[in-house]
């Protein structure tokens, strides 16, 4: 079982629509709300600047949660939002198309900042693998990435899976990235990556 203390900030987004909301927690609420992989739920970015789609999001998830629909995400939005975190299965749609054996991809995430929060961490690594993978988007998505996340007692995982348009037999990528917290922030602490075909496998390239 996975013990979670509830010690956020409360952010007020009632006047989101004409003024960013900016603070340490902005980007933990869009990370959250994202990571709930529902639609209606989506705040856009997590760039740390509540606007208008963070309140829309903010807004729908206390409706859908039976919370008071203010725009004010206190205790009890937190803690729902947590809980919704948690139930989730960490793992992406399934997708049955072949793929090669898994590399290290550590270096990739080399360069990347520690981060505050795991949320702001999925942020960062999820621009890194966009930026590694400029090929035109398969997938849709406001990333073009798709990208799941959850833990385990004592590792956070990161699941991106990135699709690749006009190659005819390179379908994508798929990384698998560990996190973990140390005294200067949350840091990546291991990655692999497999490219999924559209036919087959021989060796470690796509045919």
């Amino acid at each position: 079982m996975v013990a979670v203390t509830v010690g956020m900030d409360v952010i007020d987004l009632r006047e989101a629509d004409n003024k960013l909301v900016t603070g340490s927690q902005v980007d933990n609420l869009q990370g959250l709300l994202k990571g709930t992989r529902n639609p209606a739920w989506d705040p856009g970015p997590i760039d740390s600047l509540g606007g208008p789609r963070t309140m829309a999001a903010a807004i729908a998830f206390q409706e859908d949660n039976t919370l008071e629909p203010d725009a004010i995400v206190g205790p009890l939005t937190w803690g729902e939002l947590i809980a919704s975190s948690l139930s989730l299965a960490v793992g992406l749609p399934p997708d049955e198309r072949p793929r090669t054996e898994p590399v290290d991809a550590l270096q990739e995430f080399a360069g990347l900042t520690p981060q505050s929060s795991f949320e702001g961490l999925v942020g960062e690594v999820v621009a890194e693998i966009a930026r590694r993978n400029p090929q035109p988007e398969l997938l849709e998505g406001p990333t073009g990435t798709e990208v799941a996340w959850g833990h385990s007692e004592e590792d956070r995982i990161i699941i991106a899976r990135r699709g690749i348009l006009g190659d005819d037999s390179l379908a994508g990528t798929e990384y698998t990235v560990g996190a973990q917290q140390s005294d200067d922030g949350w840091r990546v602490s291991s990655a692999t990556k497999v490219t999924i075909c559209w036919r087959g496998v021989s060796g470690n390239l796509c045919v």
